[in-house]
C-alpha cells in the first residue's frame, strides 16, 4: 500500500462506493453489504449522484430463491462521453 492509499477499513461509504466503481466494477446490494460493509447502499449511491457522481442505474431481471422471476438495481460508472462521438443511431453527439 502506497502513502497515498488509505487502509479500507478507513475509508468512508462513499469512497468504498466510488473506489469499486472506479476500477470498473459494478455493485449490487448484496454486494454492498458483504463487500463493502454497507448495509443500506441505495442511500450511498442517492447522496454520491446528488454529488454529480456519473453513476448510471440498471434494472436487472434475476430469479430469487423460489425461482421467482424479480428485479435488482446494478450500479456502474457511467462511461464518459467524449465530443463528437458517433451516437448509436450514426450521428453525432455533443456536437
Amino acid at each position: 500500500m502506497t502513502k497515498k492509499q488509505k487502509d479500507p477499513i478507513d475509508l468512508t461509504h462513499k469512497e468504498r462506493v466510488k473506489e469499486r466503481l472506479d476500477r470498473g466494477l459494478p455493485i449490487t446490494s448484496l454486494d454492498g453489504f458483504t463487500r463493502l460493509g454497507i448495509v443500506h447502499i441505495p442511500s450511498v449511491i442517492r447522496d454520491l449522484k446528488g454529488e454529480g457522481y456519473p453513476i448510471q442505474t440498471i434494472p436487472t431481471k434475476v430469479k430469487n430463491r423460489y425461482g421467482k422471476t424479480c428485479y435488482i438495481h446494478v450500479w456502474r460508472k457511467k462511461p464518459e462521453e467524449k465530443k463528437g462521438q458517433i451516437d448509436f443511431i450514426g450521428g453525432l453527439s455533443n456536437g
